[in-house]
C-alpha cells in the first residue's frame, strides 16, 4: 500500500497571507454587533419596545452578521461561496 502525503509548504504561505484580512473581518463583525446590540437598546429605551421584544431583533442581526462573516473569511482564504447563495 503506498500512502502519499499532502505538501503543506504550499498551503502555509495562503493562510499567513489571508490571516490578517480574515481577523479584520473578525473584529469588524464583533465590532457591528457591540453597535448595533447597543443601538437596539437605546431604541428599547426609547420607545415602547421591551428588551424581551427586541430579543429576536437582536439575535436575528447577530446570527446575519455572522453568517456573512464567515462567508467573507472564507472567501479571504480562497474558499468559492458564490454557490451557496442558491
Amino acid at each position: 500500500m503506498h500512502l502519499t502525503t499532502f505538501d503543506f509548504s504550499e498551503l502555509v504561505p495562503v493562510i499567513i497571507s489571508a490571516t490578517p484580512p480574515a481577523l479584520i473581518i473578525i473584529v469588524g463583525a464583533v465590532a457591528l454587533n457591540m453597535l448595533l446590540s447597543r443601538a437596539l437598546a437605546v431604541v428599547a429605551r426609547r420607545t415602547h419596545f421591551t428588551e424581551q421584544e427586541i430579543g429576536p431583533v437582536r439575535r436575528a442581526i447577530k446570527w446575519m452578521i455572522g453568517v456573512a462573516a464567515l462567508v467573507f473569511v472564507l472567501g479571504a482564504f480562497g474558499f468559492n461561496v458564490a454557490g451557496m447563495a442558491c
